[in-house]
C-alpha cells in the first residue's frame, strides 16, 4: 500500500535499486510518464513545487522521480541538451546529468553537452 493504493509485484522480480542518483532523459511520449494516469503521481515529489507548464517536452526522472525537462538540438558532430530543472541540483545530482547526457550522445554517435 501506498497511501489509498495498493500495488502489486511477482514474486522474485524483486530488483536492487541502482546507486543514487541516477538520472533519466525521458522522451515525451514514453509510456512512464504518459500512461498509468492512476499511480502518475507517484513520479512527483509531493514536496516540490510544479511549474504550470513544463519548457520542454521531455522529462528528467532522478530517482524515477520528475525534477525537470529537457529537448535536444543536434548538429553533425554536437548535440547539445537544454534543461529546465524544478529546484537546482546537487553536485552529486549534476553529475547524474552528465552521466545521461554522455549515454544520450553515444546513443547518437554524438560529442554530448548540457546547459
Amino acid at each position: 500500500m501506498v497511501g489509498d493504493r495498493t500495488y502489486w509485484s511477482l514474486p522474485g522480480t524483486d530488483v536492487p535499486a541502482p546507486a543514487s542518483p541516477v538520472v533519466d532523459l525521458i522522451q515525451g511520449y514514453d509510456e512512464y510518464v504518459m500512461s498509468y494516469s492512476e499511480s502518475k503521481d507517484e513520479l512527483l515529489d509531493p514536496d516540490q513545487a510544479r511549474a504550470a507548464e513544463p519548457a520542454y517536452l521531455h522529462t528528467v526522472l532522478l530517482d524515477g522521480r520528475v525534477v525537470g525537462h529537457w529537448k535536444h538540438m543536434a548538429t553533425r558532430t554536437w548535440v547539445t541538451v537544454e534543461t529546465a530543472f524544478d529546484r537546482a541540483l546537487s553536485t552529486g545530482e549534476r553529475e547524474a546529468v552528465d552521466a545521461a547526457v554522455e549515454s544520450f550522445g553515444r546513443f547518437l554517435g554524438l560529442s554530448a553537452r548540457w546547459v
